[in-house]
């Protein structure tokens, strides 16, 4: 977050509408972020807490200053239903948890898809005995207090990337990527595209294809000048 952010809080974004975040979360992770040519990849050790979870939304965004978390709270008290909370603190990687059970509790009520965090969060069990979505870079009983706000639906960077409140997120047990909102529509043409050629070529593998026939890996193999044997291989004893 840019200090000129620094105390902002927005209380309006513009969101993509939920088709557009429907046919994103159909993706998934991986072709959504192959077909954007750019880093936008969320740092993979920001990982689910529980397994098996695709969500998509609108980011909103909170930052929070080292060891508190009130940012985050009143980002979630902005949210609205299908949003994703986008939070994490200032400066360096703290072990204060973000989230725990109260937010979850909380999240569940207010409909959000889920969370990402670029911190630590308590109350696993609760996490996943409500089997809500929370992406998060470590877990940590340590609490944080709730006296300073940072920054509400600012530009914020979360695991290395840049997310401005309303960029879709996508997120599935691959990782977590973002969206720009500007560009979402052409990045979904070109996923679509993506996912349907992945069709052709699953079909392909089942036929007993590999990878290596289909995208023509010999070229490879050609240019490093290195050549298949048909020698019958023998073990050299010594």
């Amino acid at each position: 977050m840019s200090m000129s952010y620094f105390g902002k809080i927005y209380s309006q974004i513009e969101r993509a509408n939920s088709k557009l975040i429907a046919q994103f979360k159909e993706l998934g992770v991986s072709t959504v972020y192959e077909s954007m040519g750019q880093e936008t990849l969320i740092d993979p050790s920001i990982r689910p807490i529980c397994t098996g979870q695709v969500i998509a939304g609108s980011a909103v965004t909170a930052i929070n200053t080292p060891g508190d978390n009130l940012s985050m709270h009143l980002g979630l008290s902005l949210t609205q239903p299908g949003d994703i909370l986008v939070t994490g603190f200032m400066g360096s990687h703290s072990y204060n948890a973000i989230w725990g059970e109260m937010a979850t509790l909380s999240g569940i009520g207010r409909k959000i898809a889920g969370v990402i965090a670029d911190g630590a969060v308590r109350d696993v069990k609760a996490i996943v005995e409500n089997q809500f979505p929370v992406w998060a870079k470590s877990i940590s009983s340590k609490t944080s207090s709730v006296e300073k706000i940072g920054g509400i639906n600012v530009p914020a960077v979360c695991g290395g990337v840049l997310v401005n409140p309303g960029d879709i997120i996508v997120a599935d047990d691959d990782g977590v990527v973002v969206v720009p909102l500007e560009q979402a529509v052409e990045v979904l043409k070109k996923a679509r595209k993506r996912a349907d050629r992945e069709k052709e070529i699953k079909e392909l593998l089942l036929q007993g294809k590999t990878p290596y026939e289909i995208f023509h890996m010999d070229i490879a193999l050609e240019k490093s000048g290195i050549q298949i044997t048909n020698d019958k291989y023998h073990s050299m004893k010594v």
